[in-house]
């Protein structure tokens, strides 16, 4: 799992509670990847500033948890270095190249979240989601690129290529139909 934008942590706080929950010992938990700068900055779309206190409420929320990793910077250098970036799990070396669920709360540019979109969905398993926060922000530009890419059957190819995309308040949840290859 993979979340841009985590603030003071309190969506990564529940994605790990539920894990917690489900997974049991000794079952291991998937892990929760979270990417946000933190620093005193403006905040897009909102006249509020957002500054390190933020980062402490993070760390104070999520330290108990073991699976969850932090990555402090914005989410077009971790793009950037994505296909760089792996973790030694279980004595492996392995990348991060899949996630079941992206969760993009970071900048509500629509052009920074169209580009996280365009860049992290090839990294959705089929049948995993991407969920876009604050989709209503910008005059609803977002939500109208993700119904317009939907129309024309999920703009690219590959395995799983087509999305279906629902709207559920605030937020636009994505969903990477899985298609059934005959195998």
């Amino acid at each position: 799992m993979l979340e841009i934008g985590t603030r003071s942590g309190g969506s990564a706080l529940l994605m790990l509670r539920v894990l917690a929950d489900v997974y049991r010992r000794p079952a291991r938990p998937p892990l929760v990847i979270t990417v946000d700068p933190y620093g005193s900055r403006p905040y897009e779309g909102a006249s509020f500033r957002y500054d390190e206190t933020h980062y402490g409420a993070m760390k104070r929320a999520l330290a108990r948890y073991p699976n969850h990793i932090h990555y402090m910077m914005d989410s077009a250098l971790f793009l950037r270095e994505l296909d760089r970036l792996y973790l030694w799990i279980e004595g492996v070396e392995r990348p991060l190249e899949r996630f079941t669920l992206v969760y993009l709360d970071g900048s509500h540019d629509p052009d920074v979240v169209w580009h996280e979109i365009e860049q992290l969905r090839p990294c959705v398993v089929p049948g995993g989601f991407l969920i876009v926060d604050d989709t209503d922000w910008f005059g609803g530009e977002v939500r109208r690129r993700l119904d317009a890419a939907a129309a024309r059957g999920g703009g690219g190819g590959g395995a799983g290529g087509g999305l279906a995309v629902r709207h559920n308040g605030k937020q636009s949840i994505v969903q990477l139909q899985v298609i059934d290859l005959g195998t």
